[in-house]
């Protein structure tokens, strides 16, 4: 009896392991740091978005909480404000450690694949020529701003979209943004006085 009990629980246990991969736990943190450009025609600051995870799996985009709904920007703001090129950069991948580019982009109204509302900025691996994002893995994006760099507001996560909706799981986000009156920055780290000093 305690053989077949054995049997039974192994059973499902292998028979579950596709979902809980999609239900692994994750790790990871990211940060976004700024320095002033150095092309006289490019916007005046290059931020520099850097992502570490481990264990985490199916990775269908990352997501960058920008202004939650019904927000104090338009989307339109974040538009014109920050220029993200594309490729917008590059992670480590499997196989043989290919690199995968990664697209960035806006959403206006939330994330299809996540739970997030209101504005986010997206970065999307481009997956065409055959290199897979891997299971732990480094990942370094850029966009770019005229507007100079302030603390993001505590407590920010960036989230990892799995190609699973109910898979995603989150990291800290730490570091700057652009100065802009919403989310990801507090609006008191806006005032004229913090933008001035950034200037002398």
């Amino acid at each position: 009896m305690r053989t077949l009990l054995m049997f039974r629980i192994i059973f499902v246990f292998v028979a579950l392991l596709p979902a809980l991969s999609a239900f692994a736990i994750c790790d990871g943190d990211a940060s976004i740091v700024a320095e002033p450009t150095t092309d006289p025609t490019a916007p005046g600051w290059t931020y520099t978005l850097t992502i570490r995870w481990i264990d985490t799996f199916n990775i269908h985009h990352w997501v960058v909480p920008l202004d939650p709904a019904p927000g104090s920007c338009a989307c339109t703001d974040f538009q014109t404000e920050i220029i993200i090129p594309n490729p917008s950069g590059t992670s480590g991948g499997v196989p043989d450690g290919c690199a995968v580019p990664h697209i960035g982009s806006f959403a206006c109204n939330g994330d299809p694949y996540t739970v997030m509302s209101g504005k986010l900025m997206l970065f999307t691996p481009d997956l065409s020529e055959g290199c897979e994002l891997d299971n732990t893995g480094l990942g370094i994006f850029q966009f770019q701003s005229d507007l100079p760099p302030v603390p993001i507001a505590e407590g920010l996560t960036l989230i990892a979209a799995g190609a699973d909706p109910q898979g995603e799981c989150s990291f800290p986000l730490v570091g700057v943004f652009p100065a802009m009156a919403c989310n990801p920055v507090s609006a008191e780290k806006t005032g004229w006085g913090t933008l001035k000093s950034h200037y002398r």
